[in-house]
């Protein structure tokens, strides 16, 4: 049986690289972005919930300030995102 990846440790303002499909809320509901492959992007928001599904507002652009939600990309969950 494969093992699971583990947790990684993800901050505000990190610079992560994304390869999955954001979405327009945390909890899933919205529209969908586009799939988005090795792309650098910016963490400018977590969602207080660790139930949320899309846990991370990330900036495409890698830019934009802690919890500056005009700049918000999309919301993606913690297994499309690598340090």
């Amino acid at each position: 049986e494969p093992e699971k990846p583990t947790s990684i440790t993800i901050n505000l303002e990190d610079t992560v690289i994304v390869n999955g499909v954001g979405c327009a809320s945390s909890d899933g509901t919205g529209a969908k972005t586009k799939r988005f492959e090795n792309t650098k992007m910016k963490v400018i928001g977590i969602a207080n919930s660790t139930n949320k599904p899309y846990r991370y507002a990330l900036n495409q652009y890698n830019k934009g300030k802690a919890k500056d939600w005009t700049a918000v990309t999309g919301w993606f969950k913690e297994e499309d995102i690598t340090k």
